[in-house]
């Protein structure tokens, strides 16, 4: 369904006054704020329609940002002024590293008449400082409205397997495991007046979660680039915003032997061949949730042509390396090691944005 943005991204929406916070960041907001990136763009002179990919930039990877878009064409948007203008309060707590901005460019050098844009959310907020799981991932349901066509994420994590990653590298995500129970599709499931599906359907499946053909692209850029790839499982730990424990690094490994023993045996599934590769996180899996819900969105689909969720590996989780105990971890050091990431980083979303781009031309 495509919308007419010189109107409303959802011409239907009601005007907020005082409502339940669980009755927050559902459709109606998600369309106000939508309409706000629209207004925005347009005042640059740009269209929202040419709004086709969507970053999550995640601890000390927004550079992407500052040296892979165009500044002349950049629109800038803080997360506290849309949430303002939806009568929430945006809270003072802030990560280092999280510039918790919204920033639609194209990429530099792009010279064509309607270049295609990139929405970017540069910083998260995360669940381990009180974000409700629907607010962590409203940006995403803002992409949706806008029909964005593909995502990328990024995020920092901790080194389970030690043997398969050495610390810094960059890890394609294949598979997750997060038996948390805050998933971001709890809670009341959101129809129009004729009874259809807003969001996606009420009970999506997760196959596919992290596209097989995108993964290729990634594998096939790092390739070209020269830029050491590792590919594994991403577990996103519960002892947030904590680093892990030895022990939950042990039932962690433990639980990754077991996947690649289990999925070794199944003949059409090639992501758990060879030694168990992991890391573990504080974000990124209610992000996929969502971003698979919307491609089976009948009314407003969106990330369809690809998606692909890389992971920083800067850490040794629980301060356990192959020669054992090795320096506690520290933010300051997450960052300083995705830091020395950041020009591959940046290479392989290009990269993978633009071989992306070609496809869609090939087949519209």
């Amino acid at each position: 369904m495509m919308m007419n943005h010189s109107l409303s991204c959802n011409g239907e929406y009601k005007q907020h006054t005082l409502v339940p916070f669980m009755d927050r960041f559902d459709y109606d907001d998600a369309a106000l704020a939508c309409d706000k990136v629209v207004k925005e763009v347009e005042k640059r002179g740009l269209k929202p329609d040419d709004i086709q990919e969507g970053l999550i930039l995640g601890s000390g990877l927004g550079g992407f940002v500052d040296e892979r878009l165009d500044h002349e064409k950049r629109v800038a948007i803080p997360f506290w002024e849309i949430l303002g203008q939806l009568g929430i309060d945006p809270g003072s707590d802030s990560v280092k590293g999280h510039s918790k901005e919204l920033v639609i460019a194209p990429l530099k050098g792009d010279t064509a008449e309607h270049p295609v844009l990139i929405m970017a959310q540069s910083g998260r907020e995360h669940l381990y400082q009180g974000i409700h799981p629907k607010r962590a991932t409203f940006w995403l349901r803002v992409m949706q409205l806008l029909g964005v066509k593909v995502l990328g994420g990024s995020t920092a994590t901790g080194v389970v397997t030690p043997e398969t990653i050495r610390v810094p590298q960059i890890v394609l995500i294949h598979s997750d495991n997060d038996d948390i129970g805050d998933n971001p599709l709890i809670g009341h499931h959101e129809i129009d007046g004729n009874g259809e599906d807003l969001w996606g359907p009420r009970f999506p499946h997760l196959n596919e979660e992290y596209p097989e053909d995108t993964r290729g692209v990634v594998k096939d850029v790092a390739k070209k680039e020269g830029i050491r790839l590792a590919e594994g499982l991403y577990i996103r730990t519960p002892t947030a915003p904590c680093y892990e424990r030895p022990e939950d690094v042990y039932r962690m490994r433990t639980l990754a032997r077991d996947i690649w023993r289990e999925g070794g045996m199944q003949r059409v599934d090639n992501r758990f061949h060879g030694a168990p590769t992991a890391v573990v996180g504080m974000s990124t899996t209610y992000e996929a949730i969502v971003a698979q819900h919307a491609t089976q969105s009948e009314k407003h689909p969106a990330f369809r042509d690809g998606r692909f969720f890389l992971a920083a590996a800067t850490d040794y989780a629980g301060a356990l390396d192959t020669q054992n105990f090795v320096t506690p971890p520290t933010h300051a050091e997450v960052e300083m090691r995705a830091g020395m990431l950041q020009e591959n980083f940046a290479k392989l979303v290009r990269g993978t944005l633009l071989q992306l781009r070609e496809q869609r031309k090939k087949h519209p």
